[in-house]
C-alpha cells in the first residue's frame, strides 16, 4: 500500500490570520467607542449626530479626549439614569449600521483567509502526493478548469464558498460579543455611578478575552480547513482512502482519537468516534490536530 505524507497546517498563515483579526477587533472597538464618546461630548449627551469621527494621533482630538472623560464622569455624577439611558438610546440607534460595516470586513477578512489557505493547503498536498508517486499529468488534467495559478481540483473549489461563510460567522460573533462587552462597559460603570476610567478597566479585562477568542478560531479554523480542503483535493484526484494519524493536543488528547491512529478509513465517511456517537473525519472536532495520509489507488 502506497501512501502520502500528511500535510501539516500552515502556521504562518494561522499567525498572519490571528493577526488580521487582532487588528480589525480593535479598530471595530475603537471605532465604537470613540463614536460614543463623541456623542457624550455633544450637548451633554443629547446629540443626534452619529456620523462623527475621532482621530487619536491627532493633538486637537487628543486634548478633545480628554475633555470628553471629565465631562462624562461629570454628567454621571449628575444625572447617573438619565445619562445611562441617552448612551443606551444611542447604542441601539447605531447598533445596525455598526454590525453591517463590520460584517463587510469579516467578509473581507475570510475570503482573503480561505482564499491564501487553499492556496498553501493545495500546493503542500501536490509535493506530498507527487513524491508518492501520482504524476504531473494527473495534477495538469484536473487543473484544466480551475482557472488557478495553484494546483487545487474543481471539487475543492466548490467548498471554498461555504469555508469562507463559516469563517464569516466565527467572526461576526466576536464582534457581536465585543459590542456587547462595550454597552455592558458603559451601563455597569453608570448604575454604579462610577468614572471613566472604570469604563476603561472594564473594556481592558474583555479585551483580553477577546483576543483570546481570536486565537481559538484562527488555531481551529486552520486545523479544520486544512484538513476539508485536502479531502476535497482528494476526492477530485480519485483518491478514496486515507490514514489516520492521530496528533496529540498540547494539553490532552482524545481517547478515541488515540485508538483511531494508524487505521485506514474512507475519506468520504469518516471513522466512527464513539466519544460522540458519530462518524468524523480528521480536524472536523473542536481542535482537532489529527491528519490524515492519502491512500493511492493501486
Amino acid at each position: 500500500m502506497k501512501t502520502a505524507r500528511a500535510v501539516q497546517p500552515n502556521l504562518g498563515r494561522q499567525a498572519k490570520f490571528k493577526k488580521k483579526l487582532d487588528s480589525f477587533l480593535k479598530s471595530f472597538r475603537n471605532r465604537i467607542l470613540n463614536e460614543i464618546l463623541l456623542y457624550l461630548s455633544d450637548a451633554g449627551g443629547l446629540t443626534e449626530d452619529a456620523s462623527l469621527t475621532f482621530r487619536p494621533d491627532d493633538p486637537l482630538d487628543r486634548a478633545r479626549l480628554r475633555n470628553i472623560k471629565e465631562r462624562i464622569n461629570r454628567l454621571v455624577l449628575r444625572d447617573p439614569d438619565r445619562f445611562r439611558r441617552n448612551v443606551d438610546e444611542f447604542i441601539a440607534r447605531n447598533m445596525g449600521n455598526w454590525m453591517r460595516t463590520a460584517d463587510r470586513e469579516t467578509r473581507q477578512i475570510a475570503e482573503w483567509y480561505v482564499k491564501n489557505l487553499a492556496a498553501d493547503v493545495s500546493t503542500a498536498q501536490k509535493a506530498s502526493l507527487k513524491a508518492a508517486g501520482i504524476p504531473d499529468s494527473v495534477f495538469a488534467y484536473e487543473m484544466r478548469q480551475t482557472r488557478k495559478h495553484f494546483f487545487i481540483t474543481p471539487q475543492a473549489i466548490n467548498e471554498l464558498p461555504g469555508m469562507v461563510a463559516d469563517t464569516t460567522s466565527l467572526i461576526s460573533n466576536i464582534t457581536t460579543s465585543e459590542l456587547a462587552n462595550i454597552r455592558g462597559a458603559f451601563m455597569d460603570a453608570y448604575e454604579g455611578h462610577g468614572t471613566y476610567s472604570q469604563i476603561v478597566e472594564a473594556l481592558g479585562r474583555s479585551s483580553s478575552f477577546t483576543a483570546q477568542r481570536a486565537q481559538r478560531v484562527a488555531i481551529d479554523q486552520t486545523l479544520k480547513l486544512n484538513q476539508q480542503i485536502q479531502q476535497a483535493n482528494c476526492k477530485g484526484l480519485g483518491v478514496t482512502r486515507g490514514i489516520w494519524i492521530h496528533v496529540p493536543g498540547k494539553y490532552t488528547s482524545r481517547e478515541s482519537h488515540i485508538e483511531m491512529n494508524g487505521k485506514e478509513f474512507d475519506l468520504s465517511k469518516g471513522m466512527y468516534d464513539k466519544e460522540v456517537g458519530r462518524n468524523v473525519r480528521p480536524g472536523e472536532l473542536y481542535f482537532c490536530r489529527c491528519q490524515f495520509r492519502a491512500v493511492l489507488p493501486d
